[in-house]
């Protein structure tokens, strides 16, 4: 078997080019079908599209480089002056669009068929700390169905903002 590789070891390509082919949407044009608002980019609150492009830039250069939190909050202060963010909503959108990323590229991973012959099951795995959500991963931590299920279409992490799962 084949397994496809990066010379980067840092860059996660599945994740990258996930998030690379998101749509930047001002919030008040966030009304949108179900096909089209799985591709949009928002940001909650900000409703100038130039801003909302500028964080999306950002976002999506920050997974290629797998810049860590630190560096996406300088950066975005820097590039971004006029978006008067918060530490604590900086951390929200870089955690849940990153996160969002991986777990793309994970699933894409996981779901090409040479992956899924030698590993047809598939595990949901919470971080079980306090911060865990008690009414929606926590239950799902241990969860183990077969990749085909219908159980990953709705279960598939993150659940919700700061999902760690």
């Amino acid at each position: 078997m084949a397994w496809r590789t990066t010379a980067d070891p840092e860059r996660f390509n599945e994740a990258v080019d996930w998030f690379a082919n998101r749509v930047p949407v001002a919030f008040w044009q966030s009304v949108l079908g179900p096909a089209t608002a799985r591709r949009a980019f928002t940001v909650a609150g900000v409703v100038e599209l130039d801003v909302v492009t500028a964080i999306w830039a950002l976002l999506t250069e920050t997974i290629a480089n797998g810049d860590g939190l630190d560096v996406f909050k300088r950066r975005a202060r820097d590039e971004i002056a006029r978006w008067r963010a918060s530490g604590d909503l900086l951390e929200t959108v870089y955690r849940t669009n990153v996160q969002t990323a991986y777990n793309r590229g994970r699933w894409h991973q996981m779901g090409r068929p040479e992956v899924v012959r030698h590993r047809p099951y598939w595990l949901y795995d919470a971080v079980m700390d306090l911060r865990t959500t008690r009414d929606i991963c926590r239950p799902l931590n241990g969860t183990i169905r077969q990749h085909s299920s219908t159980f990953w279409q709705t279960h598939h992490p993150p659940l919700h903002h700061r999902c760690r799962s």
